[in-house]
């Protein structure tokens, strides 16, 4: 892999990252009774997956949708990371927690 294959797909790590987050906040929004939660990272993966089927054109969705959600362990470790997930990355179906907050000022600083 040469340098420019590296930059384009740290481009694209970070730019399904960022989706990713944004889909969160606006997901958790719709469902506040949900209260910055999901029951496991696999309903947080399903819930995505729903989420990118409803704003993509139906000719599309396989290929964009698969493009994001193929980053989505990298942006699970990113938002742990950063702070944003509390969730016990051993295993996975641990309760996943989203701090908004941290959120919110990630997705501005992105």
């Amino acid at each position: 892999m040469n340098f420019q294959n590296k930059t384009s797909s740290k481009m694209e790590t970070s730019y399904a990252i960022k989706k990713i987050m944004t889909s969160l906040y606006f997901i958790l929004n719709e469902e506040p009774q949900r209260n910055n939660t999901f029951n496991s990272s696999k309903e947080m993966h399903e819930k995505l997956e729903v989420y990118f089927q409803r704003f993509v054109k139906t000719d599309k969705k396989g290929n964009i949708s698969d493009e994001i959600l193929k980053h989505f362990t990298s942006a699970i470790n990113e938002m742990v990371d950063m702070g944003i997930i509390l969730y016990d990355t051993k295993d996975e179906n641990s309760p996943v927690l989203i701090v908004k907050e941290k959120l919110i000022q990630q997705i501005a600083h992105i």
